[in-house]
């Protein structure tokens, strides 16, 4: 009768503590998405507490949230288990959390990616403070592919129209030669080659995410140079600022993973 009443005890506290970290979990959640990390550190740190007590009776002894437990020897593997489980689901909402964070409101009500890198921040740091040991390179790895589009897309359209603009002057300069009403077939091979010359790179997000985009960019521009000063003598307009940024930033990302500093989130919160 004993055993009974402990078996009894020991259940309702399982399914008690379990409720109440449940519920602590779900409100971090919330208050993380809501931009209240310091306050969601805490509640999920009680709310993982629920979920050790629920299962005290596994341990021997215990020592914190280091984990630095002895545990009954047959209750090793389930209580390691445990642990790599709530550390799983840990791993997953902090992901979602930040990737969320990068993909939604693209545009006019987009959080800036001064915001996105205190966050992604602010999350390791408490993770750590928790003794949560986290694997943050998939994560940062995807940030960084919407970083660096960010920062090189935010200077595309700028080449593209200087591009735009000297190939129609080209061709304006074409049809206003003499002879070209009389014979415009003589001129459909140059026409064909000014109109060949790419403005734009095109899908250049996923371009972005498989290769260099940056260095995409810089190499239609020089061929665009090259081709319309040389072959029509028309030049593009002054760009040099951002060539010498797109330079940096193939650079960067040949040289991955991204090493943010406060000029790139500069870069990246440019045109907002």
């Amino acid at each position: 009768m004993k055993n009974f009443f402990k078996i009894i005890v020991t259940t309702w506290q399982q399914i008690v503590f379990s409720f109440f970290g449940l519920i602590f979990i779900s409100r971090s959640i919330y208050l993380t998405f809501s931009g209240d990390i310091k306050t969601a550190s805490a509640i999920f740190g009680i709310g993982f507490l629920c979920f050790v007590y629920a299962n005290l009776s596994r341990f021997k002894k215990f020592k914190g949230l280091g984990f630095e437990a002895e545990l009954w020897d047959d209750k090793k593997k389930e209580a390691s288990d445990l642990i790599e489980r709530l550390r799983d689901i840990v791993t997953v909402y902090t992901r979602e959390i930040l990737i969320d964070k990068v993909k939604s409101g693209r545009w006019d009500s987009a959080a800036t990616w001064n915001e996105r890198w205190k966050l992604y921040d602010e999350l390791a740091k408490q993770h750590d403070n928790l003794g949560q040991k986290i694997d943050f390179s998939k994560i940062k790895t995807i940030m960084d592919d919407y970083f660096l589009f960010d920062m090189v897309s935010n200077n595309l359209s700028v080449l593209s129209k200087n591009i735009n603009d000297a190939k129609k002057t080209a061709i304006n300069n074409i049809k206003s030669l003499p002879d070209f009403h009389s014979n415009p077939s003589k001129y459909e091979k140059d026409i064909s080659q000014i109109n060949s010359i790419k403005e734009s790179i095109d899908n250049p997000f996923a371009v972005s995410c498989q290769s260099n985009l940056a260095g995409l960019v810089l190499e239609n521009w020089k061929t665009a140079q090259t081709t319309l000063k040389k072959t029509y003598n028309i030049d593009l307009e002054d760009c040099k600022n951002i060539i010498d940024k797109l330079d940096r930033l193939s650079n960067i990302y040949m040289n991955r993973p991204v090493e943010v500093s406060p000029e790139l989130i500069s870069w990246g919160d440019e045109n907002r």
